[in-house]
């Protein structure tokens, strides 16, 4: 049988009361946090060089780095950071292009974007 929600908290107050000055509050989680990632603006213009000419909507065209590119095959959104190859390469967001750009795992990438930890 579940408790109800009250219940549970009123336990935890109870236990907390019981334990003192040896109750610890548990420490946050180390792991991913997307609010720390850059802004998708100023990080495609570092890693992409120039890029063309952008929409309303905050799409804009480049060379994809992922493939020899004659004509501009690659769209990033500045907004929300995320990126599309029409060519075949593939798509995602930040993490996913730091990912594939540089051949890292997904708590790499998370990492060198200062997006992993507390």
């Amino acid at each position: 049988m579940r408790r109800a929600a009250s219940d549970t908290r009123e336990y935890r107050r109870r236990r907390q009361r019981r334990l003192g000055a040896y109750w610890v509050k548990p420490r946050p989680r180390e792991g991913f946090n997307r609010e720390r990632l850059p802004d998708p603006a100023a990080y495609y213009a570092r890693e992409l060089g120039k890029l063309g000419r952008i929409s309303g909507d905050g799409w804009a065209i480049a060379h994809c780095p992922f493939h020899n590119d004659v004509h501009p095959s690659f769209t990033v959104n500045l907004r929300h950071g995320g990126w599309c190859c029409f060519r075949g390469c593939g798509k995602g967001d930040l993490v996913m292009f730091q990912q594939m750009k540089y051949g890292q795992s997904f708590v790499e990438a998370a990492q060198a974007l200062g997006a992993w930890g507390r």
